[in-house]
């Protein structure tokens, strides 16, 4: 999705926009899209884990967790899905981010 937008940000800019403007603007859609990632995560941690935020052992847990997990009432499952999802979408939009915007810059026709 990422790569997608990048594409289309290139494309539809109304300038022929350099690497480094491409690189600026794939780095706000990341932003975006990992702030709609973390909250769409909380949201379906907060359904599909009954009493993830009372107190208490929840209705849900990770089961053949890791041994390096945080202990907490999930067993680490709530660290997890959290985590891989920021730093996922970071590393992952980053990199696709970087690479297409040097290959999607049109050239300046004289």
């Amino acid at each position: 999705s990422m790569g997608l937008s990048l594409v289309y940000i290139s494309r539809f800019d109304e300038y022929d926009a350099s690497t480094l403007q491409l690189i600026v603007k794939g780095q706000k859609a990341v932003l975006s899209g990992i702030v709609f990632c973390f909250i769409f995560s909380c949201i379906l941690l907060w359904i599909l884990i009954p009493g993830w935020l009372h107190p208490g052992i929840p209705g849900r847990f990770l089961s053949h967790k890791p041994a390096n997990t945080i202990h907490d009432k999930t067993g680490g499952l709530d660290f997890m899905v959290i985590v891989n999802s920021l730093i996922g979408n970071f590393v992952t939009g980053s990199f696709i981010t970087v690479i297409l915007s040097s290959s999607l810059r049109r050239k300046k026709k004289n």
